[in-house]
């Protein structure tokens, strides 16, 4: 973290200076940002039994049929297909399908 005596005077820097740093700056922050994606998009597979809150406030119980670089594809328990970044679903607790059937239409399509 840096601390007031760390803070860099940017009038000693030319523009290009500041540009090059600012695309190093944005490459690092998306390179880390990949890192945590992938680390997350990792904990789910195929089958796996999850949740994800909506708006309101409901949560939406489901079983993963896809998983994205970046989001899943939940077929939910009332047969709707979402599409949701992983890092706002979470596992169930307990794993076992509660409408296997629906699973195994959507997996054998």
């Amino acid at each position: 973290m840096l601390k007031d005596k760390d803070i860099i005077e940017f009038d000693d820097f030319t523009t290009e200076d500041l540009i090059m740093m600012n695309i190093c700056i944005c490459a690092e922050i998306e390179s880390r940002l990949k890192k945590e994606r992938k680390k997350i998009i990792s904990k789910f597979s195929i089958g796996n039994r999850v949740y994800f809150t909506l708006e309101n406030g409901k949560k939406c119980y489901g079983v993963v049929i896809k998983v994205n670089q970046k989001t899943l594809a939940v077929l939910t328990d009332d047969n709707r297909k979402w599409r949701i970044d992983a890092g706002l679903v979470q596992k169930e607790k307990s794993q076992s399908p509660k409408n296997k059937g629906n699973v195994i239409s959507m997996l054998n399509r």
